[in-house]
């Protein structure tokens, strides 16, 4: 069983050139759909903040090494996984390459706005910023009467999902009125109790003093050599019978002998001797 993970995969023209995680965002098209509208202040393609890339291959990667040894129990052959950061970007388009190859259609940049709802998006208050989606008529009827614009409920231009698409940019000035009279705090509560989708945009500290983040235990501490309580992000896998176990970060060569003398059987001496020529 191997698995290799590249740029660009083990065949085709780019095969041998090297990638890094935004030169794939840019060529595999998640930049193209990520941003603000070209006619807007700052408008034009964004980076994912994160190296998202790097991280879906690497899930990819687990996903397709347990389907390979599953198969190797059946079969009792093993096979070489070919994984490309590009085939992931490609493959992460999701909604919007469906939208391209079936509708001929192109995805616009949107900003926070999503392709298929409306309202949807980033909507200020007093005192900050909601982000907001809404799913379907009932939702919006919520939403109007909750921020006082029930009298949109009626309006031709807003009585299906395609009309409110089509009319965003007039949905949105008319909502941005009535939510400029709530703080994001009455905002949210007022949402929650009339069950449409809402949050607060949390910058990290705020992130990390969630009390559903901290609910979920996403941070653990663990002990390391040059740092007695070190803060790690926890795994999102939640595994009852068999919990997740979390070490601290190696130190430079930590893990060397062990390497050496349980992976590739070397002994004592010949760790010694490949110490003393500098080869370790």
């Amino acid at each position: 069983m191997y698995c290799s993970i590249t740029g660009f995969g083990q065949t085709g023209p780019y095969r041998n050139r090297p990638a890094y995680d935004p030169i794939l965002q840019a060529m595999g098209g998640l930049m193209a759909v990520t941003g603000n509208p070209d006619d807007q202040p700052g408008g034009g393609p964004v980076k994912v903040g994160p190296s998202i890339i790097d991280i879906l291959t690497a899930q990819n990667g687990s996903s397709a090494i347990l389907a390979a040894l599953l198969q190797r129990e059946q079969t009792g052959r093993g096979q070489h996984i070919d994984l490309a950061l590009l085939d992931s970007a490609v493959a992460a388009l999701s909604m919007h390459a469906v939208t391209y190859l079936d509708a001929d259609e192109t995805p616009q940049r949107l900003g926070t706005d999503t392709n298929g709802n409306s309202p949807s998006g980033m909507y200020r208050c007093a005192d900050g910023a909601i982000m907001l989606v809404v799913g379907n008529e009932g939702q919006f009827a919520r939403l109007c009467e909750t921020v006082g614009c029930a009298h949109l409920i009626g309006d031709e231009r807003y009585l299906s999902k395609k009309m409110r698409v089509l009319n965003r940019e007039a949905l949105r000035r008319e909502l941005e009125a009535g939510f400029a009279k709530f703080t994001v705090a009455d905002a949210l509560a007022a949402l929650e109790k009339a069950v449409v989708v809402a949050g607060k945009f949390n910058e990290l500290p705020e992130v990390f003093a969630d009390p559903q983040v901290i609910h979920r235990k996403m941070v653990v501490s663990v002990r390391h050599p040059k740092k007695s309580n070190m803060r790690l992000m926890a795994s999102a896998i939640r595994l009852p019978d068999s919990p997740v176990s979390y070490s601290a970060p190696p130190l430079l060569g930590q893990h060397t002998d062990m390497v050496l003398k349980d992976v590739l059987g070397k002994t004592d001496d010949e760790i010694r001797s490949l110490r003393d020529a500098g080869a370790i």
